[in-house]
């Protein structure tokens, strides 16, 4: 009988040591809910946002945390989950933080995964020197501009090439 106790009350323990984190993620009946929610408790407001894209059928929120007093910019992505017409913000990675420095630009890749298993690479980078107005991203097929956004001075694109491929252009 001890034994048998013993047994249901480790069971009880692993099972609880399982629940799954779905059970704590708050649902919304809208998308744009979902990220006002989702930029409220990152502590921003809307100005925050940088684009919204549907990507491969997912919705995908760029965004920016800038700290004045520190001169310091982190870039953040978000993506909204979906679930029986239920929506949540959902944060693959930590924030991108880029501190001022004497270069003119500072650049970062990293690809995400989302919910639906797909992974999506993004290039982030900041403008540090205030000449430049935008910057041209070469190496991923056509040759693009890059529009300098937020009070960081943040850019972003979505590209398909490897990384080590991808070039910066800054137009002033």
């Amino acid at each position: 009988m001890k034994k048998i106790v013993l047994i249901l009350l480790i069971g009880i323990v692993f099972l609880q040591g399982c629940t799954n984190i779905e059970d704590h993620i708050e649902w919304y009946q809208s998308k744009e809910s979902a990220i006002e929610n989702g930029i409220e408790k990152e502590g921003l407001d809307k100005s925050a946002i940088l684009a919204v894209e549907e990507i491969n059928g997912e919705t995908i929120i760029f965004y920016e945390m800038y700290m004045e007093a520190e001169n310091l910019s982190a870039f953040g992505i978000a993506i909204i989950k979906e679930n029986n017409h239920s929506y949540s913000w959902y944060r693959p990675s930590a924030y991108f933080g880029f501190e001022a420095t004497d270069s003119d630009y500072m650049l970062a890749g990293t690809n995400i995964k989302t919910p639906r298993k797909q992974e999506i690479s993004v290039v982030i980078g900041r403008v540090c020197d205030n000449t430049i107005k935008s910057v041209v991203l070469s190496g991923d097929g056509q040759e693009r501009e890059l529009d300098i956004s937020g009070k960081g001075r943040l850019f972003y694109s979505i590209h398909k090439a490897p990384f080590t491929h991808l070039k910066i252009q800054p137009l002033r």
